[in-house]
């Protein structure tokens, strides 16, 4: 258990040096441009899309503003246990105890039901520490089959931004990064710079695949303003 617990300090170590860098250091380019920052500036949500050489990996990205408070934006980005509620196509999402993960480790995925079923015994009601091991299930459009995992996530809140990788599941790549800035300095304005590198692993032509993304990228921000909308409405009522 001693060296399981390094390992993983290990992990945590380098994505905490690495993984923000490699998914953030390419967004100033896309958003720095006159004609992107107008379209911010008109509640457009830019997109962008790319193939990575030699594999059937895309890197995509979405970038919109969000009007409420950066912190407001920040907690609804991390409340895990509730992205069934409103983040498109997440069918189950909650955070795993970490101290169960070698145990985890030894259970085949290819049966979503009986996973899913076996981690709930596992299941963290709130956040403990900024490494973080969060099941999802995503439901996919035709002609993709439902996607199961177990992302290993870093957050860092000094930056308000997280990124994650895949620790186990039936994807062959999910990466990704979530990161909050004041767009333009305006303390209730907050750009949303969503980041996903993926091979969901199904065999289908890459426009096929830059045509989904497409669609369901600029959904994730607009989920996200209507989540803090609603519990800024919410609130209001409650005062």
């Amino acid at each position: 258990m001693t060296n399981f617990k390094s390992l993983i300090f290990i992990i945590f170590f380098l994505l905490m040096i690495t993984t923000h860098f490699l998914y953030s250091q390419s967004i100033e380019d896309l958003i720095s441009k006159e004609e992107n920052q107008l379209k911010l500036s008109r509640d457009k949500i830019i997109t962008r899309i790319t193939k990575l050489p030699n594999s059937n990996t895309h890197k995509c990205q979405a970038v919109g503003v969000i009007y409420a408070p950066i912190d407001k934006i920040w907690e609804v980005i991390n409340d895990y246990n509730h992205f069934k509620d409103f983040m498109p196509r997440i069918k189950e999402s909650f955070i795993v105890n970490p101290s169960e993960l070698k145990e985890i480790l030894d259970v085949k995925v290819e049966d979503w039901q009986k996973f899913e079923k076996y981690l709930r015994n596992f299941k963290l009601e709130q956040i403990n520490g900024d490494l973080i091991y969060f099941y999802n299930r995503f439901n996919l459009p035709w002609p993709f089959k439902n996607r199961y995992y177990i992302l290993e996530m870093v957050r860092h809140p000094e930056s308000f931004s997280f990124n994650w990788t895949q620790f186990i599941g039936n994807t062959i790549v999910n990466d990704g990064s979530w990161e909050l800035i004041p767009f333009k300095g305006s303390k209730r304005k907050t750009l949303g710079i969503y980041t996903l590198i993926t091979d969901p692993g199904v065999a289908v032509s890459p426009s096929l695949c830059r045509l989904v993304m497409k669609v369901t990228l600029p959904g994730t921000i607009k989920s996200v303003r209507k989540r803090v909308l609603k519990l800024f409405l919410e609130e209001k009522e409650n005062a």
